[in-house]
């Protein structure tokens, strides 16, 4: 019984031992544990917006799956990935999901269009405001700008060099165009300023007294129509015409004028022309302009470069000038935008052409007219500087082929006075002369001058300094004989050209004279005949009348002596009621000027006048 109990026990205890191994002879307490099956994979694909495949894998179950997309930007599109959808432009999730099957997902793209800016550089001119629009959009030409002293021409592209802008642009980048300007060349406004402009006149320099056309001074031919071999009353003796010097002044600056009318002769149909070129210029797109026009009546061109404008005009039918005939003038005018300096040529023919030049306070000429045989060439400059004028003047006679007098002078202008120094005079033979003249600026009277003269007597040479004053300045002369002395001779004799009478007396007028190795040379006072010359109206033409009139002269270190030899040698009892200051003024003038003109009184040649005319332009 007892062994039973001890069987059932044992059985017991093995039946407990077996419970407790796991499977396969493991010992583990978790030997009834049932196996994990494996997970399943599903086909994940994702798809762009244009339905292309972007990549397609398996993913276990449960997993999150991704994939990273950007879209490229183009000139048009901004593109944004939004995220991705069930469908083709489906909700947009928020997260992807577990995958649980197969699943398409597609890309949501958003695309906004872009905008860009068309910018304008005016160069300088006015602002004008960029213009913002989105890709492909027209713009069209905007107002014009502004900018002064030039003409808006339109838009480039490029900002060195003119590419035309093509209205309207097609808006596909940023752009930036740019301003052309041309410089504004006002043709019609320079012409016409040049035809009718006092400014380009040489006479706008000068005071109106000293002019020939001062009708204040004016005379008739009976005025200055003298007979003095018969007594003349001092007093009926119109002085203070002008002097050799001024006239010579003069006659060029009249010479110039009757240029000055071709010109306005022509102005009709150099406005014409200027219409014309005018609305070619508008039109043209550059800096620079060549243009040319014609018809029977006239040819013309323009050129414009570099700042620079020419305009020629040719006329093909004649015009009438006086002493000259029929001709067919030619006019080249050139304009420096920069500088401002005008230059106009005008050719009337071979013998007859000038060319001057114009600045604000600055004018030159250099002419040439005359007839085949014989012609005048001259050059004339002048300047003001702080309200003083200065001016040269040189002149050559031609004789044939060659210059067989040349003459030169200066002058100065200021409030009070007009001093002109020069050589060309009434020189006494064999002397070398130059001269100085004095005239009121107010007045435009002749006050005196003083002639710088050498004489060369058995090679010992001496200079002379003489004052001359018009006779009326002394007291005591009432009439005055001037008779032809047939025996002073031509080339050696320092004797007066007439026998002088004074005050109704039969007793020629006695000088006294210097000498040299114990022979009479020069007189220290006398008087004699001078040219002046005056102006005047005659069949509405302005005329020149030249004359004589009698002037005392005296040498400058006999003036303090003069009235004491009037006394003695001629019993005439008189006083000098020129003014001291203007005495003193003359003798400054010749201390002054005379040096200075003989440096450059041969500066500017016969040659030169012809180099600075130039030729004819030539059409082609």
């Amino acid at each position: 019984m007892k062994n039973w109990k001890i069987l059932i026990l044992v059985i017991f205890m093995a039946f407990v031992v077996g419970c407790g191994k796991k499977p396969n002879g493991s010992n583990s307490g978790n030997s009834n544990k049932p196996t994990e099956p494996e997970k399943q994979k599903f086909l994940i694909t994702f798809i762009d917006e244009k339905n292309n495949t972007l990549a397609s894998s398996e993913w276990e179950e449960s997993s999150i799956p991704s994939y990273s997309y950007t879209v490229n930007d183009t000139d048009e599109w901004d593109y944004t990935f939004e995220g991705w959808a069930k469908e083709s432009g489906g909700d947009v999730l928020s997260v992807l999901p577990q995958v649980v099957e197969d699943t398409n997902y597609y890309a949501i793209i958003s695309k906004v269009k872009k905008n860009y800016t068309l910018s304008f550089d005016s160069m300088g001119g006015s602002e004008t405001s960029s213009i913002t629009l989105e890709y492909g959009s027209l713009v069209e030409e905007p107002a014009e700008p502004t900018m002064e002293n030039y003409k808006f021409m339109g838009w480039s592209t490029s900002e060195t060099k003119i590419e035309e802008v093509k209205w309207p642009i097609e808006l596909k980048s940023n752009i930036t165009v740019y301003a052309v300007w041309n410089e504004l060349v006002d043709i019609k406004g320079y012409l016409s300023s040049l035809v009718n402009g006092i400014e380009i006149s040489p006479s706008s320099f000068i005071p109106e007294t000293m002019l020939c056309t001062n009708i204040k001074n004016h005379v008739s031919k009976e005025d200055v129509d003298y007979n003095f071999t018969q007594f003349t009353n001092v007093s009926d003796i119109k002085y203070g015409g002008f002097g050799d010097q001024w006239n010579m002044v003069l006659n060029n600056i009249n010479q110039s004028e009757m240029f000055y009318n071709v010109l306005t002769s022509c102005e009709l149909l150099i406005n014409s022309s200027v219409v014309l070129f005018n609305n070619y210029l508008d039109k043209n797109m550059d800096n620079t302009a060549s243009h040319q026009i014609g018809n029977s009546e006239y040819s013309a061109k323009i050129e414009f470069k570099d700042g620079l404008l020419e305009y020629t005009i040719q006329l093909q039918t004649s015009l009438q000038i006086p002493l000259i005939g029929g001709v067919k003038p030619q006019i080249h005018m050139e304009l420096d935008v920069e500088t401002g300096e005008r230059s106009i040529r005008i050719q009337l023919n071979n013998e007859n052409a000038i060319l001057y030049k114009v600045l604000e306070d600055e004018y030159s000429f250099f002419i040439e007219y005359g007839i085949e045989q014989i012609s005048r060439k001259a050059a004339f400059l002048v300047k003001r500087v702080d309200e003083k004028i200065s001016g040269h003047i040189y002149e050559f006679v031609k004789l044939k082929d060659s210059d067989v007098v040349s003459s030169s002078a200066q002058f100065y202008i200021d409030d009070e006075y007009v001093s002109v120094v020069g050589n060309k005079a009434q020189s006494i033979a064999m002397f070398d002369g130059y001269i100085n003249e004095l005239y009121s600026s107010t007045s435009g009277k002749l006050l005196g001058f003083e002639v710088r003269e050498t004489l060369t007597f058995a090679s010992v040479a001496k200079q002379y300094d003489t004052l001359w004053f018009n006779l009326n300045e002394f007291s005591g002369f009432t009439s005055i004989k001037a008779i032809k002395n047939d025996n002073a001779l031509s080339l050696t004799s320092t004797n007066n050209a007439h026998d002088i009478y004074v005050n109704g007396s039969s007793k020629i007028f006695k000088p006294m004279y210097n000498k040299v190795l114990m022979v009479e040379t020069s007189r220290k006072y006398d008087i004699e005949l001078r040219n002046q010359y005056f102006y005047g109206y005659k069949d509405q033409e302005l005329v020149e009348y030249k004359t004589e009139i009698p002037m005392l002269f005296v040498q400058a270190e006999d003036l303090d002596e003069l009235v004491e030899y009037l006394k003695s040698y001629n019993e005439i009892s008189t006083t000098f009621s020129l003014n001291t200051k203007i005495i003193e003024k003359i003798q400054y003038d010749y201390d002054q000027l005379i040096d200075a003109f003989i440096e450059v009184k041969n500066l500017i040649t016969s040659e030169m006048i012809d180099e600075e005319i130039g030729d004819i332009i030539i059409f082609k």
